[in-house]
């Protein structure tokens, strides 16, 4: 017997135990000598089997196998919804949104849903789709049926030996949408869950338990009863919480359905989770024999939480998408190198796979309105607010653009209230958020970059992207998912295009640029020739600036596009960024090998040494820190034949060459995200790298590098002043 397996079945001998104890207070009060100890024991561990069987595990999104909910259970926390009530904190809203920080879109340090159901009566949890509401009422129930912890402060989620829930009330989960086509009849549903068991005299049971305030009722999902039938139900749920208030009652309900049902109830709305529960959840999941061995788990975090798969963290933090997460990693131990894939199979898990497994809201957002056409609505909402570098919207300009699209695509009539729209789609599939009074945006930013991808996927609107965006880092992600959906070639080649054009258009990227070419080596390899013009170019940018006591480092951009293009190139030839007189002369010596121009080593060392005379009569004073490296600098570049006044261009002269080399980097990048690509298009972009080609097609518009825009700068980018 594997240690999973040992496992249930002690969680089966502890669930029926305490059931019985839960149940054994009432009936002994009864008097019925029918109902002896023997018979509540088998009606008891037949309730706690059943309680196990169907809330106790977990199967979703296609899952061979159920996993035990008491294995990967991960604890949540929760806030009060009134964040979203205040007009103020918009814009740190919309920062907390840009940086994907979690913690920053709450007033208030989230609370552990344990203490605040272990606090409160009557409590009612909100959450989008797939946040875990279901989850945890499931889990609440599973705790009930544990035996009491003799400390009441424990709240260890992972300790299943006793349990976290105190109040000591026999848990009955209701699934409220099996009254989809009958009144809400809560006595009723408590009567059948405990004949199913084969408890007798059932009614007189439950009759007692509710007089006595024994239950805990878990009814989930307000949000899956029928429209028509909601106003019914809730006054059925209502009175009889009224009727029977000595029990407990927590339900659920997604938040953009929820309309402040239960008056009495406190409304909480669960986080989306945290560093800290995803790897928990990830240690959890991955905790077999076989995991462990193979550090599935490590490995999974490791990509999870690096710098490429920043926005496939973001999606991680609702437990729904991190278990697809989960289960893609599971297949193959690594995530797939096309985002792109990812991004969209966990779009149509919103937008189609959840509702159709959890069987609601099965009719479209609009008879007309199928999944790709729909796709196309949130692409076009997504695409325009983020070329205006908007993430928040007014439900205004959500309903205007939704009937503006209804319209045009499908000749919906003007009068259509594209609010029921809206609303279906925050409802159904929670893809649109309202973080605070009228200020809507995407349940995460990576879904509005992907829409946003897909938008500007189509010969149509594809230069548009390439002219307009490409040296805007905020674009980044746009450009790489774009170029993982289908054949990158066009894209690639419109990039690189533009990136030629803008250092045909500025004169110091010329002048730098023909320099580049008299001295760059001719090898015969046209991935180390190209190799070499680009650290060539970055020559002009390669000393170390100061701003405000910092030092930042220009050519970085070189740097990191010659390590993605040709990792090895750079081994041994990263120039020293504080030049020092005898670093100098052995960078110029290993050049001299190498260049088509035969540097005049004697001169340049004689100029070298004069400096380290001059130095050494003067010493490291404050004054000369920085002074001598610009001249050890100013001898190298023009011991290379630079130009004087291309000795360390200035920022404003080196914008374009500073945005070119950030474009040629993210061209290569997209290569390495793309779908599919040619090997002559990759061929031609080697060729051309870093060429004068004054007779290449140029774009219709030449995007302008402003001074006021974000441009790349290494690992920061900064607004620039004029």
């Amino acid at each position: 017997m594997s240690s999973l397996d040992t496992a249930e079945e002690q969680l089966s001998t502890q669930t029926a135990s305490t059931a019985f104890q839960l149940a054994w207070g009432a009936i002994s009060k009864l008097g019925k000598k029918a109902w002896d100890r023997a018979t509540l024991d088998r009606a008891m561990k037949r309730y706690a089997q059943g309680f196990l069987s169907r809330h106790g595990r977990v199967k979703v999104l296609g899952m061979a196998n159920p996993i035990p909910l008491a294995v990967i259970y991960t604890a949540v926390e929760v806030v009060s919804p009134n964040y979203r009530i205040a007009y103020s904190g918009i814009e740190g809203i919309s920062q907390s949104l840009r940086e994907r920080k979690r913690e920053s879109l709450y007033k208030s340090k989230p609370t552990p849903g344990i203490v605040i159901a272990n606090k409160e009566q009557f409590l009612n949890i909100l959450g989008s789709p797939g946040a875990g509401k279901s989850t945890f009422l499931k889990r609440i129930g599973l705790e009930a049926l544990l035996p009491r912890k003799t400390n009441a402060i424990e709240t260890d989620a992972t300790d299943l030996t006793s349990g976290n829930y105190t109040p000591e009330c026999f848990p009955v989960y209701i699934e409220l949408r099996k009254f989809k086509n009958e009144p809400v009849d809560l006595f009723q549903a408590l009567v059948q869950e405990f004949e199913a068991c084969g408890l007798p005299d059932s009614a007189a049971f439950v009759t007692l338990c509710l007089s006595e305030g024994r239950l805990l009722l878990l009814l989930d999902g307000v949000d899956e009863l029928p429209t028509d039938k909601l106003d019914a139900a809730i006054q059925n749920i209502s009175d009889f919480a009224d009727k029977y208030e000595q029990n407990r009652f927590i339900t659920s309900c997604r938040t953009a359905f929820y309309k402040t049902f239960f008056r009495r109830f406190v409304d909480v709305e669960l986080t989306a989770f945290d560093d800290g529960q995803i790897k928990t959840f990830i240690n959890n999941w991955f905790s077999s024999e076989l995991d462990r061995e193979s550090k599935s788990a490590e490995t999974f975090l490791s990509l999870l939480f690096s710098t490429e798969h920043r926005s496939t963290l973001e999606l991680a933090r609702t437990p729904l998408l991190l278990t697809f997460l989960s289960l893609v990693f599971d297949d193959s131990q690594k995530f797939p190198a096309n985002r792109s894939s990812l991004y969209r199979r966990a779009l149509m898990i919103l937008m189609e796979k959840w509702a159709a497994e959890k069987r609601v809201h099965n009719s479209p957002v609009y008879a007309d309105l199928h999944v790709e056409l729909e796709m196309e609505l949130l692409s076009e909402i997504a695409a325009k607010a983020y070329i205006e570098d908007q993430i928040l919207f007014s439900e205004q300009y959500l309903v205007q653009s939704i009937a503006g699209f209804m319209h045009a695509t499908l000749n919906a009539p003007r009068g259509l209230d594209a609010r029921k729209i809206l609303d279906a789609i925050q409802v159904q599939q929670g893809l649109l958020v309202e973080r605070a009074a009228d200020a809507y945006s995407f349940s995460h930013l990576t879904i509005q970059e992907y829409l946003t991808a897909e938008y500007f996927h189509r010969p149509a609107k594809l230069r548009e992207l390439v002219e307009e965006h490409l040296f805007d880092e905020k674009w980044r992600e746009v450009f790489l998912l774009s170029a993982g959906m289908a054949g990158a070639d066009d894209l690639l080649l419109c990039m690189l295009d533009v990136c030629q054009s803008a250092l045909n258009t500025d004169e110091t990227a010329q002048r730098c640029l023909k320099w580049t070419l008299e001295v760059a080596p001719n090898t015969g390899d046209a991935m180390k020739d190209a190799a070499w013009r680009i650290y060539l170019l970055s020559i002009p940018l390669r000393f170390k600036r100061y701003t405000e006591g910092r030092y930042e480092r220009s050519e970085k951009g070189a740097d990191d596009l010659l390590d993605a293009f040709h990792p090895n190139f750079l081994r041994g030839k990263r120039g020293p960024m504080n030049w020092s007189v005898r670093s100098a002369k052995k960078w110029l010596g290993y050049f001299n090998k190498h260049l088509r121009r035969e540097l005049p080593l004697a001169k340049i060392e004689t100029e070298l040494n004069e400096v380290k005379e001059e130095l050494g009569s003067l010493g490291k004073s404050p004054g000369n820190r920085y002074k001598y490296p610009r001249r050890i600098n100013g001898i190298v570049c023009g011991g290379l034949g630079l130009s004087y006044d291309l000795h360390g261009v200035s920022r404003a002269k080196g914008r374009t060459l500073l945005s070119v080399l950030y474009g040629l980097k993210l061209i290569v990048d997209c290569k390495n995200s793309a779908l599919r690509l040619s090997t002559s298009t990759w061929q031609e972009f080697v060729g051309r790298l870093i060429t004068l080609e004054p007779n290449a097609q140029a774009p219709r518009k030449v995007q302008r590098i402003s001074s006021k825009r974000k441009i790349y700068y290494g690992n920061n980018a900064r607004m620039k002043p004029s």
